[in-house]
């Protein structure tokens, strides 16, 4: 189909065909895809006069597959059941409406910029899937309420908070993410639910791991400096995978942290939280900074306990159980 100028609006696009659009597709009018039908949208949308009006959803999608290249709106958008595939560079305007994509989302060599906020997905029952890499950034806040999976990076730029409410990378072996890029200066990245990536990590900013299991198949660094904070929120928090992790940044919260695997764990700043466990025979545990020990406020009593462990330079300040061995000369005892 040639090229598409929205003249007059609403329209509305609906039926039981598939549409595909190839040439360029302009107008400031809000669009209304509905019906069974795929839509397909190959060139670039949006690129001369963005789609909508600036006031609700520039783009309203229920029914069947959209897929869209390139694409510049006035708004953001809405789909209530229509899969969305985007495969170029989104921009979405400042409007007077977020967008909220309520089913499955998938993403192919795509980057996404907004002012106002973007929910992918609805509940941990939709999947996000990456084709290709993704990039975020904005003075949006993200919100991944879906699954997750496929063998690319999500690079995490912007202002606002990223929040995964579900897991990444556990769906099947193979679809693991290859790992997370937080840009210098970006908003707080928010982990709810399990997390697995083949390659490394790097966080340069604060992050909360609430309550769950992050495997890393490489290096992986937790903030850019002790300026960053990483939070313990919520629940235990356990590092596992073959790749060596390095808390830069301040680690703190009423949680404890489980070291597990072969990795090596490096924390570079200081570390306030309930307390450290690590599992038999994995890798090497270093601290650099001071290190707090506190109770959880769950009527239990913190503990640091470790059969080989670096500490340089590092006051250590118990409020509970303290448990080393003999490498350190110190048995268990209480502290009160």
């Amino acid at each position: 189909m040639s090229d598409v100028e929205l003249a007059l609006g609403p329209i509305l696009i609906g039926g039981l065909g598939n549409y595909t659009f190839t040439g360029l597709f302009n107008g400031a009018q809000n669009l209304t895809l509905s019906g069974v039908g795929s839509k397909t949208f190959s060139g670039t949308v949006g690129g001369t006069t963005a789609i909508g009006t600036g006031t609700r959803a520039a783009i309203t999608m229920s029914g069947g597959d959209v897929t869209f290249g390139a694409l510049t709106t006035a708004s953001g958008l809405s789909s209530t059941t229509a899969n969305v595939i985007f495969n170029g560079a989104v921009a979405l305007g400042n409007g007077d409406t977020v967008t909220t994509l309520n089913r499955n989302v998938t993403f192919n060599n795509a980057t996404f910029t907004s002012t106002d906020d973007v929910f992918f997905g609805d509940d941990g029952a939709d999947q996000i899937t990456l084709l290709g890499g993704l990039g975020v950034g904005g003075l949006a806040n993200y919100t991944f309420s879906g699954a997750v999976n496929g063998g690319f990076g999500i690079t995490l730029g912007g202002s606002g908070v990223k929040t995964f409410e579900g897991e990444v990378g556990t769906l099947a072996p193979g679809s693991e993410v290859t790992g997370f890029t937080q840009v210098a200066g970006s908003g707080l990245v928010v982990f709810e639910g399990n997390v697995e990536t083949s390659a490394g990590n790097t966080f340069n900013g604060s992050v909360t791991l609430s309550g769950i299991s992050f495997l890393a198949g490489g290096a992986t660094n937790l903030g850019d400096s002790s300026a960053d904070i990483i939070i313990l929120d919520t629940g235990g928090v356990t590092l596992r995978g073959a790749g060596a992790y390095t808390v830069n940044g301040a680690l703190t919260g009423v949680r404890t942290l489980t070291l597990d695997d072969a990795g090596t764990k490096t924390f570079a700043s200081t570390a306030n939280i309930a307390g450290f466990a690590q599992v038999d025979g994995t890798g090497m545990a270093t601290f650099q900074g001071n290190v707090t020990i506190r109770p959880s406020g769950w009527n239990r009593n913190g503990h640091f306990s470790r059969q080989r462990d670096h500490l340089r330079g590092v006051h250590l300040q118990q409020f509970g159980d303290l448990e080393r061995d003999d490498v350190f000369g110190w048995r268990p005892h209480h502290l009160g």
